[in-house]
């Protein structure tokens, strides 16, 4: 008879797929809000041009960084890995892997491809397990 996993470890499953559910949301929603913010300083006719420069500027870069971490996520994925979650935040990435425990191989493999992608050195990446 196949053992298809206690209900402990059933509920654990779920927990790490709603954590990263969960958190996926929360990162799009900030991010909307941040965009949606910056739009109106765009907008704005009492805006000075600097500041509109400044605004555009960070929309930019709000752009590039979700492109980023959604390549850094999907490389991760197509290492073997369940589920992911790359959060950038200025010169630092933080790295949300789905997994039991995370051996030291697998860990210079997440670091060698987050350091390909971003151009960020090893201690500019926080490599974090949640199961």
């Amino acid at each position: 008879m196949d053992n298809i996993g206690s209900s402990e470890d059933l509920s654990a499953e779920a927990s790490a797929d709603s954590y990263f559910v969960s958190a996926s949301l929360n990162r799009e929603r900030s991010r909307e809000e941040a965009l949606e913010t910056l739009q109106v300083v765009i907008d704005s006719a009492e805006t000075m041009p600097d500041v509109k420069d400044k605004a555009l500027d960070r929309m930019i870069s709000i752009a590039s960084e979700i492109e980023t971490e959604a390549l850094v996520e999907e490389m991760i994925k197509a290492k073997g890995f369940e589920d992911c979650l790359a959060v950038m935040t200025g010169d630092n990435i933080n790295v949300i892997v789905k997994t039991p425990g995370l051996l030291s191989a697998e860990v210079a493999q997440i670091t060698e491809i987050v350091m390909d992608e971003t151009g960020y050195t090893a201690e500019n990446i926080k490599i974090v397990e949640k199961n």
